[in-house]
């Protein structure tokens, strides 16, 4: 069956959610050393944020993705879930 592209995002961001939030707990269970670091470096790519103000009100927009290794097993794992 084929689906669309709002399923392919909402599987993404399942997945990327999940990975991060995993990763976030072991990086707080894990003693500061090697496995902390892999675990909670990462990089952030996206949109900074900008406002437009329009004096009867303001509208503010940004969208950043925070990747770490977690975060990409999760995706992986999400689309691999996916297609089973």
């Amino acid at each position: 069956m084929r689906r669309g592209i709002g399923y392919f995002v909402l599987v993404f961001v399942v997945g990327a959610v999940a990975g991060s939030a995993v990763g976030e707990l072991i990086g707080h269970l894990a003693p500061h050393g090697a496995l902390y670091s892999i675990l909670t470096r990462g990089t952030s790519i996206g949109i900074p944020n900008f406002s437009v103000d329009l004096l009867a009100f303001a509208l503010s927009f940004g969208l950043t993705l925070r990747l770490n290794l977690c975060t990409v097993l999760g995706v992986a794992a999400a689309f691999y879930m996916r297609r089973r």
